[in-house]
């Protein structure tokens, strides 16, 4: 299958989720402040496959911060929303937010999670644009290079692909995902 093929078809795949950890956290305002998405920082998504997001690839989200949710849990996992960003900055090391959590059961039980550090992880939800991505090859690998993404959300998680390399960074939240399994078995056999 070409290149071009396959950017279609990643392009038409349901929403991508990455995730990082969260920087700062004030209960009393209800505020988590996070770099939702490293950029330049590779991540390994399965064996053959790395993934990189360029500086810049969510630069647009900045115009309307309302649109990016947050998440109590991604929202194709059953997740409940819980809030929404007010504030997004594109910085040269990465996407970051500032979220308000609403004053919801959902929304408290968060924040009590994330002050303990149970939930201290983020994962972004984002949908990969074809016209924005690059695929290569690299030795054994298959890098996929977002230069540009739509970002729907951001959900507070465990454990993230990113881990704590990121300061609440876009990652691969690491529970069995069926959207990112199969996207992963796509990609894969494209590539071989």
């Amino acid at each position: 299958m070409t290149t071009p093929t396959m950017l279609r078809e990643l392009e038409a795949a349901e929403p991508q989720f990455r995730s990082a950890t969260i920087d700062a956290l004030d209960t009393d305002e209800r505020v988590i402040e996070m770099r939702a998405v490293p950029y330049e920082v590779e991540t390994r998504l399965a064996p053959g496959i790395v993934e990189v997001f360029s500086r810049g690839s969510f630069a647009r989200a900045a115009k309307d911060p309302a649109r990016v949710k947050l998440w109590f849990d991604h929202s194709t996992n059953g997740g409940r929303i819980v809030g929404q960003a007010f504030e997004v900055e594109d910085r040269a090391d990465g996407l970051w937010l500032r979220t308000r959590v609403s004053h919801t059961a959902s929304g408290d039980e968060l924040l009590t999670l994330a002050t303990d550090k149970v939930l201290d992880e983020a994962s972004v939800e984002f949908n990969p644009l074809r016209e924005g991505m690059a695929i290569s090859r690299r030795g054994e690998d298959t890098v996929v290079r977002h230069k540009r993404a739509h970002l729907r959300g951001v959900a507070l998680v465990a454990h993230g692909a990113y881990g704590r390399e990121a300061l609440v960074t876009s990652v691969r939240d690491a529970h069995t995902d069926k959207v990112r399994d199969e996207w992963l078995a796509r990609l894969r056999s494209r590539t071989a």
